[in-house]
């Protein structure tokens, strides 16, 4: 073949293990030849792709967030800080065993069955969560939340100015959360609670 410019030959689009590699071996000033197998072989591969997934062989380190739309597994543990279902609205800090209190697991990774489950007990919510209006000629607003004892996290903000009103503050019993403020506010104010029972 008469010479020709490394610029000038064609492109390949694909490759086989045995098409030959040329390599200009800067240590013995001598051209070489590889296959495309052996020169891959030696390359470390810690992300291979499978043909129907990527496999990775050893640690995954993300520093933002994962998002998958399918299932994640593992062999081994996973560690977070949190956990966030956005289509429940859920954020759990912390989770308990099987053995000692509810199972808030499912395999490796909490899932959202799991969650729900972690959230329900006897059939009884465990959180409960949304919006109350103190209306204007008013200074307070129950919402009953089921649980049959005191909640034991509360937090209610309000979600505009409270108007002619100056403070606000939330009272729980086994049967009602309620929100109050010191004074009528002259129009309706809406709140944003989040309560529940048994979780931190």
């Amino acid at each position: 073949m008469a010479d020709i410019k490394i610029s000038q030959l064609p492109t390949l689009t694909l490759s086989e293990d045995n098409d030959v590699i040329v390599i200009n071996d800067v240590s013995t000033s001598a051209t070489k030849k590889i296959t495309r197998g052996n020169f891959l072989s030696h390359i470390t591969k810690n992300a291979v792709d499978s043909g129907d997934g990527v496999v990775i062989d050893g640690d995954l380190k993300v520093a933002n967030e994962i998002i998958a739309d399918g299932d994640i597994s593992t062999s081994g543990d996973i560690a977070f800080g949190s956990l966030t279902d956005y289509v429940n609205n859920l954020t759990v800090l912390r989770f308990v065993n099987s053995i000692t209190d509810i199972l808030a697991y499912d395999s490796a990774l909490p899932t959202a069955k799991a969650l729900s489950d972690y959230f329900t007990e006897n059939g009884n919510s465990k959180r409960k969560a949304g919006t109350a209006t103190v209306l204007t000629g008013t200074t307070s607003i129950n919402v009953a939340h089921s649980f049959g004892t005191p909640p034991t996290r509360v937090s209610v903000t309000p979600a505009e100015n409270i108007a002619n009103a100056r403070k606000f503050w939330a009272s729980v019993d086994s049967t009602n959360v309620t929100i109050s403020l010191d004074s009528n506010p002259g129009s309706d104010i809406t709140f944003w609670y989040d309560v529940g029972v048994g979780f931190s």
